[in-house]
């Protein structure tokens, strides 16, 4: 059985120093690193906008401007391992638009992500990154719906920034059997 590991929004701005830092988001990345090999292929999602996106504040949303496109804070964590055969998916390209799914293109009848873990082959996707209770409970519950694929969030691969919250999402998760590994 093919497995992949989806390694959602693990970027500067999301680390601490960032514009948007999830607490201590920047520990899990040691872990993630160390659970590479273990994968058939690896996916990482990035948070991607335009200067005036919908979601940040100026523009009456609710997050500070973050992730950038061309920015520092748009880019990976430094210390996060990347290779050339990694495969990338850019959400939030549209200004009008709030995803924080790196499936964020179900609603349009298919998806880009779910037709490369198709393409793969994979039979196992194990998700990890930030933050648990927004981009990494919607991807999940997002992964969900893809027949014959099981689904794992790696919790020490996870950060989250509201503790309640969080424990509100996963129980919503596990409702969906995903399953939960440390």
């Amino acid at each position: 059985m093919k497995k992949g590991l989806l390694i959602v929004d693990v970027q500067n701005d999301f680390c601490p120093g960032g514009a948007l830092p999830v607490p201590h988001g920047n520990e899990i990345i040691s872990y993630i690193n160390r659970r590479r090999n273990f994968y058939d292929k690896i996916f990482f999602s990035l948070d991607s906008h335009p200067p005036k996106h919908m979601s940040f504040e100026e523009e009456g949303g609710m997050w500070p401007s973050h992730c950038v496109v061309g920015t520092k804070g748009h880019e990976l964590h430094p210390k996060l391992e990347v290779k050339i055969t990694d495969f990338f998916i850019y959400k939030g390209l549209f200004q009008h638009k709030e995803e924080y799914s790196a499936f964020y293109d179900l609603d349009i009848g298919h998806s880009i992500l779910a037709e490369a873990i198709e393409a793969y082959e994979i039979k196992q996707l194990d998700i990890c990154g930030l933050a648990s209770e927004y981009c990494v409970f919607e991807t999940a519950k997002d992964a969900s719906s893809i027949k014959n694929l099981k689904v794992n969030i790696l919790l020490n691969g996870c950060k989250g920034i509201n503790k309640e919250e969080i424990k509100k999402r996963f129980t919503e998760l596990k409702e969906l059997n995903i399953n939960f590994v440390s």
